[in-house]
């Protein structure tokens, strides 16, 4: 299912972009065909949680991994009401300005209420490719960057990045001859996808 969703790249309208301000907003297909799929599951699940007054003292965090990742955001831009705080880790570039500039609005009242960590030379977070054709961006910001340590064992540092776009002084700055794979499925304290 992942490999499907992700290889489906072309752009597409975001469907809730008539609640917000932002006209032509588009997102990636596949991602989109992904979260619709789950959004009855997100819903019912809410609801649930909104019914549940034992849960009322608890906040709601959306966290996904890679696709999860994708499907995470545009749940929190869909039901931001319900999901104060949104955490990603290895998120692929979902949608084009428009679409980030709806995720950065939701997102301004503080940098922990979204929060995109990257593990050093995570290449998935590079894709898909910006081209003139379908100009995907993270462009929010919100960025944690995760550094190695010289022997690649430990995480070395965490790096807060700014928030108005992809900062050449993190994961943006990655030399596209560094990218790979192993540090998409190795974020530090946490095994992930082939390492279950």
């Amino acid at each position: 299912m992942d490999a499907l969703s992700d290889a489906q790249a072309v752009q597409t309208p975001w469907p809730t972009a008539n609640h917000t301000d932002e006209t032509g907003s588009k997102v990636h297909l596949g991602f989109l065909l992904a979260y619709m799929a789950a959004r009855p599951h997100i819903e019912a699940a809410l609801l649930d949680i909104r019914n549940n007054k034992s849960l009322h003292n608890y906040s709601l965090h959306f966290i996904g991994h890679s696709l999860g990742a994708a499907q995470a955001a545009l749940a929190f831009v869909d039901f931001n009401s319900a999901i104060p705080y949104l955490t990603t880790f290895g998120a692929p570039r979902i949608g084009n300005v428009q679409f980030t500039r709806i995720l950065q609005r939701l997102s301004l009242d503080s940098f922990q209420r979204y929060s995109r960590v990257v593990h050093e030379a995570d290449m998935i977070v590079h894709l898909p490719l910006s081209a003139p054709f379908n100009s995907y961006t993270h462009g929010s910001g919100h960025e944690l960057w995760v550094k190695d340590s010289e022997d690649g064992d430990k995480c070395q540092m965490l790096v807060k990045c700014r928030d108005d776009t992809e900062d050449i002084q993190c994961s943006a700055g990655v030399s596209p001859l560094r990218w790979n794979i192993f540090d998409h499925w190795v974020y530090p304290g946490m095994r992930l996808g082939l390492y279950h």
